[in-house]
């Protein structure tokens, strides 16, 4: 993918586009690591939007962009406070 109005420069990430689309379709559960700075947190929700909008189900297209790292910091905080009131709660 080359760079453009609103992309930016190229990412390393920009490569495996088609490959983490086929993923995502193929899979209930897909797990992408990488170095930081290579485009996962802001080119894999556009690719996966992008191709929903293109397959006509944009609408129905929702993208959670988490970082683990602070999860897994809450989680073991809650542990540490109280392991019996242990609990992770997403609100939407």
């Amino acid at each position: 993918m080359r760079a453009g109005p609103g992309r930016g420069a190229e990412l390393p990430v920009d490569s495996y586009k088609e490959s983490v689309l086929e993923a995502v379709r193929a899979s209930q559960v897909v797990v992408i690591a990488g170095e930081t700075g290579c485009g996962k947190t802001t080119r894999i929700p556009r690719f996966l939007l992008e191709g929903q909008v293109r397959r006509g189900e944009g609408a129905e297209c929702n993208i959670l962009v988490t970082q683990p790292r602070r999860i897994s910091a809450v989680s073991v905080a809650h542990l540490r406070i109280n392991p019996a009131l242990f609990q992770i709660r997403l609100h939407f």
